[in-house]
């Protein structure tokens, strides 16, 4: 056990989080995964990859497996919280798509993992980085073969210790699965002489220019369109239209907020206790704030400006045990008390020596030994565990009360002079202490604060909910009803769009699974009942829009196709204007400013092919940047249709980088090539065609 136990200490997060995922690929297969979906009608299913459904049960029985993994590396549930059951959940989800479609296309190619690799990768003279982090001995920063070899010899002796083995030896072929695939791509994809020099060329030709451009009219009157012209748009331009499952909704909230009767609740409950706060010693202040308020005692000592202005005023012209009547900051109503003053220095320079545990019974010597001359850097380099001081002979700089443990800190701020060498035992281990330096002393002052917060009681929540299941009712799953309603009661409805079946927020919501999960059983314009969401607000919902995966519908698109096709005609009515304009213009561009009543733009930052962005214009205008480095010197050019506008150029000056190394090129050229693999496993998943449904049940 004491293995398992060093593997878990050493893995930590890493280590749990990939068992789970290795586990998957030899616990269930495709095939016997594909035959238990099909039990299921797709109403169960958490989602279709690549033609194959993947039942709700399948699914939760391998989140479930993963989460006792998870539980028995962590040592038990306490680490366990959403984030993490979330982080589970999608990589239960990317391993099902790795299996139905990465591993598919491994196959077919035949790239695999042999018994004499692993072992390599396990044991050879190499062992994989994943090992290599597992078996370092954390004090010496050295790869300790000898407890690698003593793990494997013990692996059935321990049968969980050998399952957390086989995971991370499934973890490690899929690491080699995708090295082999990412070299297969790099070896397969070359560059010849012109390769390079395209590519030294477009980043090499640098272009200045000066402009002109007549942007778009935002309201055009001007141009007009039918209905034959917007479908024949949307029929030849269809791919711009292709969407994601999606919903639209709008809704009103309630916030959740305290009521005049609350308020007064809460300082009815803070004056019952003011008496008895004034009269506890001062000696007592903490156990009373601990025992009385919902903030724990601060014993923390504050220079001047680190507390509240009002309560930092108070505490730095008042003295020790001096009360500070009832106050109200934000939410919450509170008075305070001085506990405490002392001259203490802002920052310490220290150095210290950490003992592990064998060691604490040198403690004691090595302060005797320290005082007596002995060298304070060979003694920490020879005893103590903290690495990172070290490296500066234990020395740990300057630092300020709070960066450092409570013990730590009172050791070096308040029990102790400069120069003094000590010891103090903290969570970490037992330190030997020298103080070498202290800044100038400053009062601190420790203050005592009894705070309660002002909340919605249950009253006046169920008051707000009343409000908001009234409109519910009253519209009885009529949305125009729902919004009239809303516009009388003075209330706003506003818009949440492009909703996803697994988005966990939107807006300024975070806790929204509820409400999604009845948004996609919805039809366009019902209406929801009353959802609570965040504990801080009351929703009522109506549904505005159905969006599917695939082309989205001509009527859905309209007004967005309308105004392209605008655009278009304006784009060609401008183009022809600029034209005319350009042929009077004497292949000047001031010229043609002045008879086109337009402004010239210089830009002076060069640019050429590979620029993304053109100083002075705030959105991406490709055609520009395609035209502007591939015309002439001192040549009036264009028109070119834009996305801002339509433009007219002068490029100014060119220059031209002649020290490329082509060398250098098609190295750099041949480095990006692994990230093809990327690129690949993305094509893969677009056309898998994946439906992700497990926002039904999550």
């Amino acid at each position: 056990m004491a293995t398992l136990e060093k593997i878990r200490t050493r893995g930590g997060v890493f280590i749990a989080i990939i068992i789970g995922i290795a586990l998957l690929s030899f616990i269930v297969s495709p095939d016997s995964l594909q035959r238990a979906s099909m039990m299921f009608s797709s109403k169960y299913d958490a989602g279709e990859i690549a033609g194959k459904s993947i039942s709700y049960q399948v699914y939760q029985q391998q989140v479930d497996y993963q989460t006792a993994l998870y539980e028995m590396n962590m040592g038990g549930r306490a680490n366990m919280n959403e984030q993490v059951t979330e982080q589970i959940r999608e990589q239960v989800w990317q391993e099902f798509i790795k299996e139905y479609v990465l591993y598919k296309e491994f196959d077919k190619i035949g790239l695999a993992v042999s018994d004499d690799e692993l072992t390599d990768l396990v044991s050879g003279n190499n062992p994989s980085p994943m090992i290599r982090q597992i078996f370092t001995n954390q004090e010496t920063g050295q790869f300790d073969r000898g407890r690698l070899v003593r793990t494997i010899q013990s692996l059935d002796a321990d049968p969980n210790l050998k399952a957390q083995w086989l995971s991370i030896e499934e973890q490690m072929k899929d690491n080699q699965l995708y090295t082999k695939f990412s070299n297969l791509i790099a070896k397969s994809t070359l560059f010849n002489s012109i390769d390079i020099d395209n590519s030294i060329a477009a980043s090499s030709n640098n272009v200045e220019f000066s402009y002109i451009v007549k942007p778009y009219m935002v309201i055009d009157t001007i141009s007009q369109v039918n209905m034959s012209e917007l479908k024949k748009y949307y029929n030849d331009n269809k791919k711009l239209y292709e969407q994601s499952r999606s919903r639209d909704i709008q809704y009103i909230s309630l916030p959740i907020v305290p009521s005049a009767d609350d308020y007064r609740l809460a300082m009815e409950t803070i004056q019952k206790i003011e008496t008895d706060f004034i009269s506890t010693p001062v000696t007592d202040l903490g156990m009373f704030v601990n025992r009385n308020s919902e903030k724990v005692f601060d014993d923390i000592y504050h220079k001047r400006g680190e507390l509240p202005l009002a309560v930092d005023t108070f505490a730095f012209n008042e003295e020790l045990g001096a009360f500070l009547p009832i106050y109200q900051e934000g939410d919450t109503y509170n008075m305070s008390r001085i506990s405490g003053i002392k001259n203490m220095p802002d920052s310490v320079h220290a150095r210290h020596i950490l003992l592990a545990p064998e060691n604490f019974a040198k403690a004691d010597s090595l302060v005797d030994a320290l005082k007596n001359g002995a060298d304070f850097v060979t003694m920490a380099n020879q005893y103590s565990i903290d690495q990172a001081a070290n490296q500066n002979g234990g020395d740990l700089g300057w630092f300020t009360f709070r960066n450092m443990v409570r013990p730590f800190s009172d050791s070096c701020f308040f029990n102790n002079p400069k120069g003094k060498i000590t010891k103090v035992r903290t969570q970490y281990g037992d330190h030997v202490i020298q103080i070498l330096d202290k800044g100038s002393e400053t009062k601190h002052v420790q203050v005592a604060t009894i705070q309660i917060s002002i909340t919605a009681g249950k009253i006046t929540s169920q008051n707000i909910f009343n409000q908001a299941n009234a409109i519910a009712a009253e519209a009885n799953n009529d949305q125009t009803k729902f919004l009239n309603l809303a516009s009388e009661r003075g209330l706003f409805a506003e818009s949440g769009s492009r909703i996803g079946l697994n988005d966990r927020r939107f807006a300024n919501f975070n806790n929204v699974r509820e409400l999604i999960r009845w948004v996609y059983d919805a039809k366009v314009g019902d209406v929801s009942d009353v959802f609570e969401i965040d504990n801080n607000y009351f929703v009522v919902a109506t549904l505005t829009a159905i969006r599917e995966d695939g082309t989205a519908p001509f009527e859905q698109m309209k007004n967005e196709i309308e105004v392209a096709v605008k655009k278009d005609k304006q784009a060609k009515t401008i183009s022809e204007e600029l034209k005319t304009a350009m042929q009077l213009a004497h292949n000047s561009i001031d010229e043609l400013a002045v008879k086109t009543g337009l402004q010239v733009a210089t830009v002076s930052s060069p640019i050429n092919f590979m620029t993304s962005y053109i100083s002075g214009i705030m959105a991406p205008e490709p055609k520009l940047i395609g035209a502007v480095t591939s015309a002439s010197e001192n040549t009036l050019s264009g028109p070119v249709v834009g996305a801002n506008g339509v433009y007219v150029f002068t490029v100014t000056n060119k220059t031209t980088k002649e020290d490329f190394d082509k060398e250098a090129e098609k190295v750099r050229l041949q480095n990006m090539v692994p990230m093809q693999a990327y690129e690949f496993y993305n094509i893969l998943i677009n056309k898998a065609n994946i439906k992700d449904n497990r926002g039904k049940f999550y």
